[in-house]
């Protein structure tokens, strides 16, 4: 019992704050603005060690602080809009926190360190200024952020011990430049990242979203995306406007791509770890050029477009279940080794390298893109066509198989979409090396109506066959009338119903 005592003895000193620690309340009574002035205070002291300091109605708008550690600094809600600048103060004591629980902008100009124990700043529904001008803000350890506002680092920051910044709500934007270490952004909030960063550590997302201002926002380490279960971070350019970043990358869980433009990453390598999925939003695309590894294979969800550059060799099963998967890569396996799916709603395109062990096209396959190319792929890779699928080709578009080989299987249903310009009436090649005509492709693979429209049927006595490994169409040409004929054929039309319509009626009489 006695040593129970003499612990608890022990653990209160320790966890308690220094014996002179006090609640101090701005006055303002001497009427100069300075921290040092013990006029201005409630009592008849400065700030000093792990004191606690509050500011709500008498505050004057422009203060000058001292250089002090503190434990809180809280603005009432009474508290009007103030800057506080000179000294240093430093936040190091367990539970420390800085306060905005009114509607205004407070700002503290000078220098801000965060030293030691993890820190919360609530910044409410108005706003917390941190810096500016030459000043630098340090942050050596956790931040949580609370509430609907917004907290500003201005000037300088440096990042120290690689601190996680938990935003719970609101935002937090980073205005100016960012060196140091790397850092952790945690929390379903907003993180704006704006200045030319220069911290080497890895930038590592573990939920809410990062919004970039710029090429370096992500410092110049490995952007990760967290492995957790519940992971799922999102990215986006300020304004929507084209980014390139050069970090190596490591995509794992979900990672949302959205707010428009073409986020590029041009880092050297890359690699997928647990369930990567890649949600691109309509209207914006994600480039990677980095050579990517590791296993398993991304899900590529959203509307959007992921474009895939790098000599990749990662592993598993590839899933493209909306939005369009592009490949532009000259070496490597552009989407993996592993199956590739591209689903009903997704399509597959570019004139890179598939090594793919097989790929099943449920959706659309586009060689080449929006430009005339041909898509390249492995000596051992099967396209399955499965039914409502599409290859929409334009002329001079190819298929290129690596060998000579049954290399295409056609399943009833599948169509050709020849709506792109440039065809012509006859034999016309589309794919390479096959050495016989896939099974069923005469009665399987019938053409669109737009390709109906655009002029052309299949030609009824031959519409396809393999000419030395070359797979070719027989198109034939469909008259379209003369704007004259299809005048007379109305007139026509018209007097024949006309006709009906009477006889019709004497029949009824």
């Amino acid at each position: 019992m006695k040593n129970a005592v003499i612990l608890t003895t022990l653990m209160i000193g320790f966890f308690s704050p220094p014996a002179h620690a006090a609640l101090l309340t701005w006055t303002g009574a001497a009427g100069n603005g300075n921290w040092s002035d013990a006029g201005n205070w409630s009592s008849p002291a400065t700030p000093a060690m792990a004191d606690s300091l509050i500011f709500d109605n008498a505050i004057q708008p422009s203060q000058t602080a001292t250089t002090v550690a503190l434990t809180s600094l809280t603005w009432g809600a009474n508290a009007g809009a103030s800057t506080v600048s000179g000294g240093t103060l430093t936040f190091n004591q367990s539970g420390g926190s800085l306060v905005n629980s009114g509607t205004q902008t407070q700002t503290l100009a000078g220098n801000v360190t965060f030293a030691t124990n993890a820190q919360t700043i609530n910044h409410g529904a108005g706003r917390i200024v941190l810096g500016g001008g030459s000043s630098t803000t340090t942050i050596s350890t956790g931040l949580t952020f609370e509430g609907s506002g917004t907290t500003t680092f201005s000037g300088t920051a440096t990042l120290g011990s690689t601190p996680t910044l938990t935003v719970n709500g609101g935002k937090v934007t980073f205005s100016s430049a960012i060196g140091g270490s790397g850092m952790f952004k945690a929390g379903s909030g907003t993180l704006e990242l704006l200045g030319a960063n220069t911290f080497s550590g890895n930038f590592t997302l573990l939920g809410g979203t990062v919004i970039a201002g710029s090429n370096s926002a992500l410092g110049t380490g490995s952007f990760n995306l967290g492995s957790g279960s519940t992971t799922v971070g999102t990215l986006e350019s300020l304004g929507g406007v084209d980014r390139t970043f050069t970090n190596n990358v490591l995509f794992q869980r979900t990672l949302n791509v959205q707010g428009g433009g073409v986020l590029t990453f041009d880092g050297t390598s890359g690699s997928f770890g647990s369930s990567p999925i890649l949600n691109i939003a309509d209207g914006t695309v994600l480039r990677v050029n980095n050579d990517l590894s590791g296993t398993p294979a991304p899900t590529k969800t959203g509307t959007g477009k992921l474009v895939l550059s790098g000599s990749n060799t990662f592993s598993g099963n590839f899933a493209v279940n909306a939005g369009e998967l592009e490949v532009t890569n000259s070496t490597g396996a552009g989407a993996g080794t592993g199956t590739l799916t591209v689903a009903a709603a997704g399509k597959l395109s570019g004139n890179g390298r598939l090594e793919n062990s097989s790929i099943n096209i449920f959706g659309t396959v586009a060689p080449g893109g929006s430009s005339v190319d041909t898509l390249h792929l492995a000596i051992t890779t099967t396209m399955f066509f499965q039914n409502a699928s599409v290859l929409a080709l334009q002329s001079g578009d190819l298929l290129s198989f690596a060998s000579l080989g049954d290399w295409i299987s056609v399943s009833s249903g599948a169509k050709l979409d020849l709506s792109g310009a440039g065809w012509s009436e006859g034999w016309n090649t589309f794919a390479v090396n096959l050495n016989a005509l896939p099974a069923g492709i005469e009665s399987n693979w019938t053409l669109t109506a737009a390709s109906i429209d655009a002029g052309f049927s299949l030609d009824s006595l031959q519409a396809f066959r393999v000419n030395g490994g070359e797979l070719q169409i027989n198109l034939a040409s469909v008259a379209i009338p003369e704007p004259s004929s299809l005048a007379l054929a109305g007139l026509a039309l018209s007097v024949l119903l006309g006709l009906r319509r009477r006889r019709a009626g004497g029949e009824q009489c």
